[in-house]
């Protein structure tokens, strides 16, 4: 018997057999991709589809079929009855993951099908980029994460020239040349008053010292306190404040919760011993406490 039989199925999934016997008598009904010794060619009821564009399966895959045969040379974005998907070589490439781009805009593939379910970045020849539900999302301005770091977003694309800060729900962060800088611990002043940062993060509940090239000052809840007048401290020492700056010319008694010390130049002098007359009194001092 030299009968051969070839099957084929539709988008729906119907297998449809059909062949040649012996005779050259065909058997069963042509439709789907049919291979006519040069081509596979798009089959609808017996007779070549020419007018054909999109996608078909056979027995070695889906295809994309651009007037009524397959066209190798495709790649780009597909669609059928079960999404969009990634053709590469006239072929759906399921292994595809990343962007891909159609009449409607760049998408986000995943596993070769478009994943309206993904938000995040993505990347393309052309820079990384914000999708939200698949799509890329042109008005999207602000934080995003990858396997690489935290990066700022503007108007959809990673923007590597940005300076500044940036919020999410975790608080808000120092960027640098657009990405998330947590390297840094100090002051910055964004807009009209300065704030302390520690690791990237602008820290609002950050009491203490802080320095930057105009001297050291006194932070309150986040922001320098320029009324804040009396004692601070830090791994270099004991140091006195005046109207929110380091005083380094103050010397005097300063107070707080341990007891009235005495500054020379700005800093506890634990050295001293002795007497000292300010504000009308004499002060007694002994390794620099007050002690009567």
């Amino acid at each position: 018997n030299d009968t051969v039989v070839w099957y084929t199925s539709d988008s729906d999934g119907n297998v449809t057999f059909y062949g040649v016997d012996s005779n050259g008598n065909a058997l069963g009904s042509l439709n789907g991709l049919i291979y006519d010794g040069d081509n596979w060619v798009y089959y609808r009821n017996d007779n070549p589809d020419y007018g054909y564009t999109g996608l078909a399966a056979n027995e070695y895959g889906w295809w994309y079929v651009s007037n009524g045969t397959i066209d190798f040379d495709y790649t780009g974005l597909a669609a059928n009855e079960y999404g969009w998907w990634y053709v590469s070589n006239g072929t759906i490439d399921f292994s595809y993951t990343g962007m891909a781009a159609n009449d409607y805009g760049w998408w986000y593939v995943s596993n070769g099908a478009i994943d309206f379910n993904y938000t995040g970045m993505a990347v393309n020849d052309y820079g990384w980029w914000y999708m939200t539900n698949g799509a890329l999302d042109w008005n999207y301005t602000g934080m995003a994460a990858n396997d690489y770091g935290w990066w700022y977003f503007n108007n959809g694309q990673l923007d590597l020239t940005f300076y500044g800060l940036a919020n999410n729900e975790y608080g808000t962060w120092f960027y640098t040349n657009g990405q998330l800088n947590f390297g840094f611990t100090g002051m910055l002043i964004p807009d009209d008053r300065w704030l302390y940062v520690r690791n990237g993060q602008v820290l609002t509940d950050y009491t203490g010292m802080a320095v930057n090239d105009y001297g050291w000052w006194y932070f309150k809840d986040g922001a320098i306190d320029f009324v804040y007048t009396g004692m601070a401290v830090n791994e270099y020492g004991w140091w006195y404040f005046n109207n929110g700056v380091i005083d380094f010319a103050y010397t005097g008694i300063g107070s707080n919760e341990y007891g009235q010390w005495y500054f020379n130049r700005g800093t506890i002098d634990f050295g001293y011993s002795g007497t000292f007359f300010a504000d009308g009194r004499q002060y007694t001092i002994r390794n620099g406490l007050v002690i009567s």
